[in-house]
């Protein structure tokens, strides 16, 4: 996923191992977690925020979005058949 290279490269991954570090005080892993919930939120799109909305911390965000993408539901296949069928060749493209 790109916003897990995107985190691992601003330093934030750490909530998304899931666990505090021991060297961490419970209000910066709460704040961490927090910034990292917030850039994640930030980065998805609308139509995919409102099936996640539920997700209080990054852990429970990233469960949710695993189990939106991973598991081949109707909602799925019907967000990618739209996809395809929007899709639109540009008029340079060959």
């Amino acid at each position: 996923m790109q916003i897990e290279d995107y985190l691992y490269g601003r330093k934030l991954h750490l909530p998304l191992l899931g666990t505090k570090p021991e060297s961490m005080k419970v209000e910066e892993w709460a704040l961490l977690d927090k910034q990292v919930l917030g850039v994640i939120r930030l980065t998805i799109s609308r139509s995919v925020a409102h099936n996640v909305v539920k997700g209080k911390t990054t852990t429970d965000l990233m469960k949710a979005l695993s189990g939106m993408n991973e598991k081949p539901s109707t909602n799925n296949k019907v967000h990618l058949m739209k996809k395809l069928f929007n899709l639109k060749m540009t008029k340079n493209a060959m």
